[in-house]
């Protein structure tokens, strides 16, 4: 019986076949359905619970991505291939269904679209419409037909810009690879998605009407093609009726114009040859080119905080010995095995912050009010990647991408800072040269309060040789910090990623190089001196400086493993090098 699903479930008897006995096994009341899923596999012959150990048996889990159906105590699922499932239901009064499906949590579109209109897309508009030669082998092993993009791509690919050029279908080859295209008509399509919505519907029927009859007379052919593509379901919420009104006045119309055929894009590219495009010119929708998405200096960090994470995630997967997912279909190698468990997870959590939506908003282009918000959930999936590693989130991804004018006070450093570590202000000019941080006036009321003002300021900067920093606090507080195991951690994020952990018990300094997506001890130091202040150095060429003029920083206040307070709240502390060695020594 458990078998069933597995050996025929996908057959077109499962499909057509048991349509029709499902019906005559309905209207004879040997089974009965109501709202549950569609294939009848079979009836319980045991408990419940040893069903379900059963199947755990044979690889099937929990379902959490599914929803309840009428009357269902049980639904457990079998990952088969890495993209489809055997899903298995139970129903209180013994009736289990299944069918084999796109699992919903590894292709959530073609899972609902399967379910909505019972094939899988043969065609899509890629994200943005974004396009490159490189993309067609990858959408080909997909099972992809044909893709749709912007008219300005096709001009871009071509030379010249031919006047029948964007009414008809393409295919365009990379390799052994070969993909069919269409080109939207941007002004129609633009003029539905901004122009109609402010017109009155028998209005904007008409002009789009007589839109497409005057490139029926140019290009007198009933080849030619308009492919309308909008902009999902931002469109429609301009219209004060969601666009119904228009849309039926355009449908009448267009019933009634008889030298006017609609169609889908897949039906026209199965009925027509398509052009060779020799050339595929690489770019979105907007613009031709991927400008929305990088090229600024938020966009650029954003797709750096990306790429570090993948590296990291990347030697992880190597490491246990898995397969690095590049395709659906790829082949395993001997030595390698499928991704599962946690390690599964932090590739889909990875994969949520590939969206282009997070680019989109990154950079000064476009502004909403809750960047803020928008920019902490990106690196939160890209934190979540380490947390299934069960490794120590970096440093860097703590710094926000977006960083607004901060309200805290920070005087940039003005020249060389050589203290004397003694714990003591020894003398006027000793931090006179150094940069200047107030917690006091960082975060809100409450965010300050958490550490008791245990750290009134903070001085830092640099000199030929090393880098310093010093830490105020109320002489009353020096028993409290250096007794109840409270340890300041400083993380370079710029040149290189490096953490000096300052125990305050011992008056030293481990420092921590990042290899591998692992902290490594790569040095103990002994200066760094506490009395009636805190005071540090750090050799400049352990913090591998070398012929970078800057160095950028984070603090944090510790308590065992516990991040009591963090400065900056926001962003980074920057102090440039005061060298008196010239430049010509780091060539």
């Amino acid at each position: 019986t458990y078998k069933f699903w597995e050996v025929i479930g996908n057959t077109r008897f499962a499909k057509v076949g048991y349509n029709t006995l499902r019906k005559v096994l309905l209207v004879s009341r040997i089974i009965k359905h109501s709202g549950r899923q569609q294939f009848h596999i079979g009836w319980l012959d045991k408990t419940p619970e040893e069903l379900r150990k059963y199947l755990i048996t044979k690889g099937f889990e929990k379902s959490h991505y599914s929803w309840i159906d009428d009357d269902e105590i049980m639904s457990m699922r079998k990952i088969d291939k890495k993209i489809y499932q055997f899903h298995l239901r139970l129903y209180s009064d013994g009736e289990i269904k299944g069918h084999y499906e796109y699992a919903p949590d590894r292709f959530p579109l073609k899972h609902y679209f399967e379910k909505v209109f019972e094939r899988r897309p043969k065609g899509m508009w890629p994200s943005e419409g974004s396009v490159c030669p490189e993309l067609v082998p990858l959408l080909q092993e997909a099972g992809l037909e044909w893709i749709a993009t912007d008219e300005a791509i096709l001009f871009n690919s071509m030379d010249g810009n031919p006047a029948d050029a964007l009414f008809k279908g393409y295919s365009h080859k990379f390799g052994q690879a070969e993909m069919k295209m269409v080109f939207r008509d941007h002004g129609l399509s633009d003029k539905i998605g901004f122009v109609y919505s402010r017109n009155r519907p028998r209005d904007a029927a008409k002009d789009l009407l007589n839109h497409l009859l005057a490139i029926r007379d140019h290009q007198n052919s009933p080849e030619a093609m308009v492919a309308i593509i909008l902009d999902g379901e931002n469109v429609w919420e301009y219209f004060v009726d969601g666009g119904e009104g228009f849309l039926n006045e355009l449908y009448s119309r267009l019933e009634q114009e008889k030298s006017l055929a609609m169609t889908t894009v897949g039906n026209y590219l199965e009925n027509h040859k398509t052009t060779p495009l020799p050339s595929l010119h690489s770019g979105s929708w907007i613009n031709s080119d991927y400008g929305i998405w990088i090229g600024g200096e938020e966009e650029n960090m954003a797709w750096n905080y990306l790429l570090r994470t993948r590296k990291d995630l990347v030697i992880a997967t190597k490491m246990a010995g898995c397969s690095i997912p590049y395709s659906q279909n790829q082949k395993l190698r001997p030595d390698e095995k499928p991704l599962s468990g946690k390690l599964e997870k932090a590739w889909e959590t990875f994969y949520a912050a590939e969206g282009s939506d997070w680019f989109w908003w990154y950079g000064d282009q476009f502004t909403i009010p809750n960047k803020d918000t928008f920019d902490s959930c990106f690196r939160n999936h890209l934190a979540n990647v380490y947390s299934f590693l069960q490794k120590e989130v970096p440093a860097f991804l703590t710094v926000p991408i977006f960083r607004p004018e901060s309200a805290a006070t920070v005087l940039s450093p003005k020249g060389q800072v050589s203290p004397v570590l003694d714990g003591f202000d020894t003398n006027f000019f000793e931090w006179s040269q150094a940069g200047i941080f107030d917690p006091s006036t960082a975060g809100s009321t409450m965010h300050r309060a958490t550490t008791k003002g245990l750290i009134q300021r903070l001085y830092f900067g640099t000199d030929t040789y090393n880098f310093s920093l010093r830490f105020d606090f109320s002489l009353s507080d020096k028993y409290t910090l250096q007794e109840m195991d409270y340890t300041f951690i400083l993380y370079q994020i710029y040149p290189q990623e490096i953490k000096a952990v300052c125990n305050l018990k011992s008056n030293k300094i481990d420092l921590y190089n990042q290899q591998q997506g692992e902290w490594h001890l790569e040095k103990q130091l002994d200066s760094l001196a506490m009395e009636n202040i805190l005071e540090l150095s750090i050799p400049l060429y352990l913090l591998q400086v070398e012929e970078h003029k800057e160095i950028r920083f984070i603090v944090s206040l510790n308590r065992n493993v516990s991040e009591i307070e963090k400065w900056p709240p926001d962003g980074f502390l920057s102090t440039p090098i005061f060298s008196s060695v010239p430049d010509s020594y780091y060539w």
